[in-house]
């Protein structure tokens, strides 16, 4: 059997556990709220109350917040047209659609994703050393460029034996579909959850 992390990236973030073909859902069903383990006490306060929430590195409110900075700086953007007199970035696939698109600016904000995002994945690598880690959730889709960012940093960060076949795959539920799908479903339980309380 194996065991298997579904991290979802999406406007929040978190993870989906199954081990030995079992989903785990933790105590209080609160197993994979990853994205509330602060990975910087001097990061921005995040929605939960703490600071440097690994949410609020990787999230579409730091992708605007990175990508915001950059256009005070003068640089370009398809994210603020010619005339604009504010950027646009009402959504996810906005920010996604222009990265694919080619903007250096939406891409660079999604790499740097994808750098916290490598922190998370080598905290479950030591924590649970899962045989595969899927990523899941709208920064699928700018799966090339996340992993671009996280493979020099997975390569040296935690013991070799920890390191060696980890396997870091898109979300494609080509095989385990089940599984993985009950082991998503674990982080939308918690996360509509902690939506409701506000």
């Amino acid at each position: 059997e194996q065991t298997i992390a579904f991290l979802m990236v999406d406007y929040g973030v978190g993870v989906g556990l199954a081990m030995d073909g079992r989903v785990h859902a933790g105590k209080n069903f609160a197993a994979g709220d990853i994205g509330h383990a602060v990975v910087d006490p001097r990061g921005e306060r995040c929605a939960c109350g703490q600071f440097g929430c690994l949410e609020t590195f990787i999230s579409y409110s730091a992708l605007v917040r990175r990508i915001n900075d950059q256009i005070r700086l003068g640089r370009p953007t398809v994210l603020l047209p010619a005339g604009a007199a504010e950027p646009q970035m009402e959504s996810l696939s906005q920010i996604m659609d222009a990265a694919q698109a080619g903007d250096d600016v939406a891409a660079e904000a999604i790499r740097e994703a994808g750098r916290y995002l490598a922190i998370a994945v080598s905290m479950l690598n030591v924590i649970i050393a899962p045989d595969v880690v899927y990523i899941g959730g709208a920064f699928s889709r700018v799966y090339d460029l996340l992993v671009e960012a996280m493979q020099p940093i997975l390569h040296h960060r935690g013991p070799e034996l920890h390191r060696q076949g980890l396997r870091i795959e898109p979300a494609v539920f080509l095989a385990d579909t089940s599984l993985m799908g009950a082991a998503a479903l674990v982080f939308e339980h918690r996360l509509g959850g902690s939506n409701k309380k506000g």
